[in-house]
């Protein structure tokens, strides 16, 4: 099976990542992206809400063409590909929201806060060590499971091997949940975004 060996695991280990790297690089640029495009800032028609959602869109792309490459690999592993694979890109509904939301409360900061860089570095560098992506979560001692859970990535990550790996359907009411609540970070972000935009122009 996908569980044997060298390969299943960095099929596992691979899918995590792939998923994880959409969130990561886009979340480490939100804070430089408005100072990036000052000449926009400037320009008062331009909707600069618009420059987190390209940099979240070419995350997801980059990541599509990888999660291929997982797909490829099951295949080739285990000669079997399995139908539920059709279902993986479901994952990236709440992973770009989660994603996008973020990026539109952290770009605006980035412009008032020049060293928040350094501190989302940090803090996404902790996240990765506290998503399943290394490790599986029954590896977790069973008390700070409901921890992880709270996560929003894990759900993520573990749709994804569910669907192309193990070939099981997706755990709907965790997707769901993690969707409402990516849902609700992006609004959020968008409110936020929208509400401080007006200040930019005076600071850069």
């Amino acid at each position: 099976g996908a569980d044997g060996g060298v390969a299943g695991y960095a099929l596992i280990l691979f899918a995590g990542l792939t998923a994880f790297e959409v969130f990561s690089g886009s979340v480490n640029r939100a804070p430089r992206l408005l100072s990036e495009n000052v000449n926009f800032i400037k320009k008062v028609q331009f909707p600069l809400e618009i420059l987190p959602v390209g940099l979240v869109l070419a995350a997801c792309l980059e990541s599509l063409v990888a999660l291929s490459l997982v797909v490829v690999g099951v295949l080739v592993t285990t000669g079997v590909l399995h139908p539920t694979a059709l279902l993986a890109p479901l994952a990236y509904i709440p992973l770009a929201m989660l994603t996008l939301g973020l990026c539109w409360l952290l770009a605006p900061v980035g412009v008032f806060l020049k060293d928040l860089g350094n501190i989302i570095g940090v803090a996404v560098q902790l996240l990765f060590f506290a998503t399943p992506i290394l490790y599986p979560l029954t590896a977790v001692p069973e008390p700070y499971r409901g921890l992880l859970a709270l996560n929003p990535l894990h759900p993520v990550v573990d749709h994804l091997r569910r669907t192309i790996i193990y070939g099981q359907m997706p755990d709907w009411p965790a997707l769901g949940l993690t969707t409402i609540i990516c849902a609700v970070v992006m609004l959020a972000g968008y409110s936020f975004f929208t509400n401080v935009k007006r200040l930019f122009a005076d600071v850069v």
